[in-house]
């Protein structure tokens, strides 16, 4: 069970690290991946998931549907505005927000000062890279990193272990780059074995819904081509 000086720990870097975020997003994005969005989104709206002719993977997209959906259903223009890269971010804010979970659960397993504890959270809270990088400039990089992350906190744990699979191959469908991980996490998928392969299942089973959509519009062939080599 969660020690409640550790929850109250994150309840309160997690509100202030929420609070860091939206500040951020008030500033100007990077224009050139607003313009991706925009031209995205509005193409979801069109044509939905199995005519999306983007060149970014899945996971991502379903969430642009999401964005898309909203836009279509209050009858909202596409357009480079605050309201669309704040919809567009959720994902950051709450991938920002594990971080912080994370980093809490983590100096609680070590024997530190308070004050040593609260340091290290508030430099994943108001890290200036993640800020700078997510809600300012308007990147989703921190979405995959997290679950990639996740698979290898999972991996340690006998309970968890057959998540870590299925964690990795959605950072992996993310965001390709993710494969950057691949020898930290296959070292310890080898060294676990026993139990890590038992995930390998449940990571077939993950990435079934995230291809089904584009199989049935036709698209999936095209998607890969798009997504991976012809970027």
């Amino acid at each position: 069970m969660r020690k409640s000086t550790n929850l109250r720990t994150f309840i309160l870097w997690g509100f202030i690290c929420v609070i860091a975020n939206l500040f951020c997003t008030l500033s100007a994005p990077y224009d050139g991946d607003q313009s991706f969005w925009v031209g995205w989104v509005q193409s979801l709206i069109d044509g939905g998931l199995g005519n999306f002719r983007g060149n970014y993977p899945p996971l991502y997209v379903f969430w642009l549907w999401v964005v898309a959906q909203i836009h279509a259903i209050f009858g909202i223009v596409v357009a480079k505005t605050f309201l669309l890269k704040f919809l567009c971010l959720w994902p950051v804010y709450f991938a920002h927000l594990f971080l912080v979970d994370f980093s809490c659960r983590i100096v609680d397993r070590y024997n530190l000062p308070s004050w040593q504890q609260n340091l290290v959270i508030a430099f994943v809270a108001l890290n200036p890279a993640i800020l700078l990088g997510g809600p300012m400039w308007g990147q989703v990089d921190l979405v995959p990193v997290a679950l990639a992350l996740s698979s290898l906190y999972c991996i340690y744990f006998r309970r968890t272990t057959m998540l870590a699979a299925p964690l990795y191959v959605l950072s992996l469908l993310a965001k390709f780059q993710m494969i950057l991980f691949l020898p930290v996490f296959g070292g310890l998928f080898i060294k676990n074995w026993r139990r890590s392969w038992k995930g390998l299942p449940f990571a077939v089973v993950a990435v079934g819904p995230v291809f089904l959509p584009f199989f049935l519009g036709g698209n999936l062939r095209g998607w890969v081509g798009r997504a991976s080599i012809g970027r």
